[in-house]
């Protein structure tokens, strides 16, 4: 059953990325799809509270500065709002895809949380004098 289930979701999450999400350690002793479904919302859930973590920490980077934090929520935002009509246009008739549908979205919202997740922590990471990245310390 759980081949089949992993090939249900390749035909029907496989556009959602770029490339196949990893397999959650969850997944590897699922037994069902509703475990399936769980597993992907347990993995979106710890993304989104890592995402959460270092978009507030970014905020505190930016400190004093009330021009780059307001220009880094209106691009969370702007970015909030691509994450969900992308994830509509992947799936516009998503009563098509029964009860895969969920976990199918959560791994595509999990992996376009990681993508931004990475992107903050670029941002995070950058130092004083890097000319190339932004800096918020002070500036």
């Amino acid at each position: 059953m759980r081949k089949r289930i992993a090939a249900a979701c390749f035909v029907f999450c496989s556009t959602a990325v770029t490339q196949q999400p990893a397999i959650a350690p969850c997944e590897v002793n699922a037994r069902s799809q509703a475990e399936l479904s769980d597993c992907a919302g347990a993995e979106l859930k710890r993304a989104d509270a890592e995402l959460n973590r270092v978009y507030q920490q970014l905020l505190s980077k930016a400190g004093g500065n009330s021009a780059a934090a307001q220009k880094i929520r209106v691009a969370q935002r702007a970015w909030l709002a691509f994450r969900d009509a992308h994830i509509a246009e992947l799936w516009p008739n998503a009563a098509n895809l029964g009860s895969a549908h969920s976990m199918c979205v959560n791994q595509a919202l999990g992996e376009l949380t990681k993508e931004r997740l990475k992107m903050l922590q670029h941002m995070l990471a950058a130092e004083e004098g890097d000319v190339c990245r932004p800096a918020y310390g002070g500036q």
